[in-house]
């Protein structure tokens, strides 16, 4: 059911709502790709159009863009300087990014993941087809267990040949809606204290009414949830736009304002402590 606070201030509940439960995905640490005018990495410089990665950047209203020819075929992003409490567990490692082509031909986009732009530990391509605009990119790497020493930035360069398709390709991030980020595996151990497992498998659904249904998947175990988060258009403590309690996996956005909107999710612990989000789905 949606929790709410009317006008005097006081906690209310609104109509309870049907329950779809299933298995979890562990926990993540996220950097969020931006643009900066000054590169503050000190040991993660070698690739062109650097820019930096941050775990707590809030992102801005529009995108940045960063695009590819003239030669120029390589995007490195780099993370704050890193320590041992930083390392993560072994699990996939999931990339995410936004192109955009004004050519008529496909370029395969390869992402590699590595210490202080120093070669690549993982690699793995997407292909951005001709005409596509903001087509969202996701590569998911199989990695084992990083360990940090302190001061490592972990980086991602994002590679492509020099050709007339691929130098019509641009990338798109540090936005607030496109949240392209490098999401670390933590098993468990690199979130809040109770932070519970993120759910999984959001979908969503335009009913008749307007009104907009989403539905996802529970955590079958971790640290217990005590409500889930609602984020629209956006992934940013502003853009909370409501939440379900009593652990309830669906809710159902009733605004019927003729809008397409972005919706994510999130799992909150009774301390609220919140888990990495899920989404997003636009409905």
């Amino acid at each position: 059911m949606a929790v709410y606070r009317d006008a005097g201030g006081t906690l209310r509940e609104g109509p309870a709502s049907t329950v779809t439960v299933v298995p979890l995905s562990p926990p993540y640490d996220s950097y969020y790709f931006k643009n900066t005018t000054a590169f503050t990495a000190t040991n993660c410089g070698t690739a062109d159009g650097k820019r930096d990665a941050d775990d707590s950047y809030a992102g801005t209203a529009s995108d940045s863009s960063f695009g590819f020819g003239g030669g120029v075929t390589s995007l490195n992003f780099c993370t704050r300087s890193l320590t041992a409490a930083d390392s993560a567990a072994a699990g996939t490692t999931k990339v995410y990014i936004w192109g955009t082509s004004t050519g008529g031909g496909s370029c395969t986009i390869t992402g590699h993941i590595g210490l202080n732009s120093v070669g690549s530990t993982y690699t793995a391509t997407q292909t951005l087809n001709g005409g596509a605009t903001l087509a969202p990119l996701t590569y998911s790497f199989n990695t084992g267990a990083y360990t940090f020493t302190s001061g490592d930035r972990l980086n991602v360069t994002f590679t492509m040949p020099n050709g007339a398709s691929c130098n019509a390709v641009s990338l798109q991030f540090g936005g607030n809606v496109r949240r392209s980020r490098i999401d670390l595996p933590t098993g468990g151990s690199g979130g809040p204290a109770g932070q519970p497992s993120p759910p999984t498998g959001l979908s969503g659904t335009a009913n008749a009414d307007g009104s907009k249904t989403l539905n996802w998947t529970a955590p079958a175990g971790g640290n217990p949830v005590a409500f889930y988060r609602i984020y629209r258009d956006g992934v940013e403590y502003t853009d909370r736009y409501d939440v379900t309690g009593d652990a309830t996996p669906t809710y159902t956005d009733p605004s019927g304002d003729g809008l397409t909107h972005t919706y994510y999710i999130t799992a909150v612990s009774t301390n609220l402590a919140e888990s990495s989000y899920v989404g997003p789905v636009s409905l």
